[in-house]
């Protein structure tokens, strides 16, 4: 078990955010917080348990933690490559800095469901922010790409997606979404089909990913449309930490 600041979330929050990894039910948790944790003087720290695993969870809420989100991770395994020939719109990498201008827009509003929006303590402004420094994550590191779909017609960016290649025919789905403009709409069935078959293109057969679970549009296009399967559930815990003094955190 270990605790990791997130810079970029540290960045956003104004305020050192910890990640803890591995999280092993063996170890005492409470004396691990005092030496691995607070010492980096958290703002905020999260972690991942497996849904199943109540104990575990119960004995986090003894220390602070609350619930934050429920996540399915999804698999998905192309066989085919989706047919995509009528849809009047095309996938492309972004490749210039100013190409992401577009997609930084449609980042700072577009989501609703996940952690960061939800929570009353931190709240949609912040979720925006952060989703855009995620996005210009991935378009620096080179195992990351960021992609916007435009319309044939009139070239406008009406969507966007991250991924990030995680072996030779793998990939993993970071974040991404259609205009507020045309939501509810059936694009985001396009934007999938469309994105999918650019990403068989590319040699990539095997998908991943992890979405809310309250995110019930999502869960019904890509379990209920597009074949994913859900491999894992993941309950996200978090803790608040109040900063009382220079060398002092209260948990």
């Amino acid at each position: 078990m270990r605790a990791e600041l997130n810079q970029i979330d540290s960045y956003v929050l104004g305020g050192p955010v910890v990640e803890i990894q591995d999280f092993d039910p063996a170890v005492d948790f409470h004396q691990f917080e005092q030496a691995s944790v607070l010492p980096l003087r958290p703002r905020y720290a999260s972690l991942r348990l497996p849904a199943e695993d109540v104990a575990s969870i119960r004995s986090l809420e003894s220390q602070g933690f609350r619930f934050a989100e429920f996540q399915l991770q999804l698999r998905h395994r192309m066989k085919l490559r989706p047919e995509v020939k009528g849809y009047p719109y095309r996938f492309e990498v972004v490749t210039e800095e100013a190409g992401l201008d577009p997609v930084l827009e449609l980042a700072a509003d577009i989501f609703a469901h996940d952690r960061i929006t939800t929570d009353p303590m931190l709240g949609p402004e912040l979720s925006g922010r952060r989703y855009q420094a995620y996005v210009r994550k991935s378009f620096a590191d080179p195992q990351e790409h960021v992609f916007v779909m435009r319309s044939l017609e009139s070239e406008e960016v009406v969507s966007f997606a991250t991924i990030r290649r995680t072996g030779p025919d793998e990939a993993r789905l970071l974040i991404g979404g259609v205009s507020n403009e045309f939501k509810a709409s059936g694009l985001g069935v396009i934007h999938d089909y469309v994105g999918l078959a650019t990403y068989f293109d590319m040699g990539i057969r095997d998908i991943h990913t992890s979405v809310s679970a309250i995110n019930l549009p999502i869960m019904n296009l890509e379990v209920g449309h597009l074949g994913f399967k859900v491999v894992r559930s993941w309950l996200v815990m978090h803790k608040h930490y109040e900063i009382i003094g220079p060398d002092q955190v209260h948990p």
